[in-house]
């Protein structure tokens, strides 16, 4: 199959590479200077702590693991509407293929299975490839990747899920469910927030960028529109 007949242009396909490409480099530079990328990110935590998210608390913890429930529930339903909105016409395999791993990574968000590696999916492969199969890439997207690092980050999978049974039984089990040996601090907390903030303004700048040579939005008129608009 061509992988441009399916309405990914040369743009975003050479977005997908350079993003996987990043990534990996990411992965294994942070591999290799382990420990002094593991200073200096608790030397920068506990600034954030003192200086910008002073009220964090390791309780916080289990409002993450809610947050992944939730999450999971609004990708579900989302992913069954696409698949009833599916046309007989489309009977793309790789389509089929892509929402049925989406219901089952929502799936595994909600009960709390397998968790970082169902984040991981979401988040490397159905956001960036499986959405360009399905044609429903939207910037609602980019806001739910923003999401799933934080719950990568703070390890939600460990409370509320059948993930925290398995770790209780079998501690060895961490190592291929993607946890840390021990459970995240106050700290690595403060730099998930600022990272998921962070990420929030970049794709505010996007936004703003994209839009700042339309005349709605230069003007004001476009929150009027948005309200009016009986879609909306």
């Amino acid at each position: 199959m061509n992988f441009f007949s399916i309405g990914a242009g040369k743009l975003e396909f050479i977005y997908m590479l350079v993003f996987f490409a990043l990534s990996f480099l990411f992965v294994y530079l942070a591999s290799v200077s382990f420990h002094s990328i593991r200073n200096a990110a608790n030397f920068f935590g506990e600034f954030l702590v003192k200086k910008t998210f002073p009220g964090t608390s390791i309780n916080e913890r289990n409002k993450f693991a809610i947050l992944r429930i939730i999450l999971g529930f609004i990708l579900l339903i989302r992913a069954l509407n696409i698949w009833i909105l599916l046309l007989p016409s489309e009977d793309n395999n790789l389509m089929y293929l892509f929402i049925y791993l989406e219901i089952l990574a929502s799936l595994m968000l909600i009960f709390g299975i397998f968790v970082q590696t169902a984040l991981l999916f979401l988040i490397f492969l159905m956001w960036h490839v499986g959405e360009y199969f399905l044609g429903t890439s939207t910037l609602g997207n980019d806001i739910a990747a923003i999401l799933a690092v934080l719950l990568f980050l703070t390890e939600s999978g460990r409370y509320i899920s059948f993930d925290a049974l398995i770790l209780q039984r079998w501690r060895e089990s961490r190592k291929f469910l993607f946890y840390a040996t021990n459970e995240v601090n106050i700290p690595t907390i403060a730099i998930a927030k600022f990272i998921a903030l962070f990420s929030y303004w970049l794709v505010c700048l996007y936004s703003f960028s994209n839009h700042l040579n339309e005349s709605a939005w230069m003007t004001g008129n476009v929150a009027p529109l948005l309200l009016t608009n009986h879609f909306m």
